[in-house]
């Protein structure tokens, strides 16, 4: 019987900016809602900036700092879908712990972020702001086109019966047969071994005791083999 398989993806493209804002301390007194800009930067096609809020974008969240993400190409009725985080690094490289969205950026909806990102006084006694510093990183995935990868109508996937039996061995559920080795006893499935192994089958069923094994680590290991490979 003739077997497919199809995958749905999404074709994507992604980037990432690094903004630094020096001379903090000169910054966060421009004003509530007046935002600092990045240089534009593009993903995807698209034209992007970041912008920081030192003061804040609205009077009654003047104790944070506000960082979002603007979509800057003008282009009419189109729904940009976008992946993004954001966070800061200090010097070091290391980063805060990072800020991740959704959203379908347009000309009219153009802008998405935190307006909390973090509190002014958070920011001025972490280790990211330093020497009046500090940076934010933005890694943004957008979403292009989506594509159906179809695979060999007559490739079958790969069996998962060797893993499957390979498990029923370890827990020891409905074992039938015991094999003693060395001192030590070893429960098995009869009907699984005959099936996998002639030599087994001889020794379960007909009548020959075709086994010579006296060290217990080699039974076991011969019983997992045996139970857990797969056919070719």
């Amino acid at each position: 019987m003739a077997s497919s398989s199809s995958t749905w993806m999404m074709e994507k493209a992604s980037g990432s900016h690094l903004f630094k804002i020096a001379d903090y301390s000169l910054a966060k007194g421009i004003g509530v809602g007046k935002s600092i800009r990045s240089a534009p930067f593009t993903v995807g096609g698209y034209d992007w900036i970041l912008e920081c809020f030192p003061d804040g974008d609205r009077n009654y969240k003047s104790d944070y700092i506000g960082i979002f993400l603007t979509f800057q190409s003008d282009v009419d009725d189109i729904n940009v879908q976008v992946h993004y985080t954001i966070n800061l690094l200090d010097q070091t490289g290391a980063s805060s712990e990072a800020l991740s969205n959704a959203y379908a950026f347009s000309k009219d909806n153009s802008s998405w972020g935190w307006d909390r990102f973090m509190r002014r006084a958070d920011l001025e006694k972490s280790r990211y702001l330093k020497d009046d510093c500090f940076t934010i990183y933005c890694a943004v995935t957008v979403a292009k086109a989506p594509r159906l990868q179809v695979g060999n109508a007559d490739a079958a996937p790969p069996s998962d019966l060797p893993q499957h039996l390979g498990r029923l061995l370890e827990s020891g559920e409905g074992t039938d047969v015991t094999f003693e080795v060395g001192g030590e006893t070893f429960a098995a499935h009869r009907c699984v071994l005959a099936a996998r192994s002639p030599v087994f089958r001889a020794e379960l069923f007909g009548g020959f005791e075709h086994l010579r094994i006296s060290c217990p680590l080699v039974m076991k290991e011969l019983l997992k083999k045996i139970t857990s490979m797969t056919d070719h």
